[in-house]
């Protein structure tokens, strides 16, 4: 949490840990056919956007001004 160096970091901390342990539990506990057979490069490619997004972007609501 102190490495992000942006507004409300703790709530940036939180969400990147459920996008990744969502990601975790579809791939490894449920077992998701289509998160299992997905390769690591391109699970990283989909969920990095979302990951930098809670790191440095705006958490805005877009239907509320930031």
């Amino acid at each position: 949490t102190r490495a992000i160096d942006a507004p409300q970091p703790e709530l940036r901390a939180v969400l990147i840990g459920a996008q990744l342990v969502g990601m975790a539990m579809m791939r490894y506990v449920v077992r998701v056919e289509a998160m299992v057979a997905a390769e690591v490069d391109d699970l990283v490619a989909a969920l990095a956007p979302t990951v930098q997004r809670y790191l440095d972007g705006d958490l805005t609501p877009a239907d509320r001004p930031a």
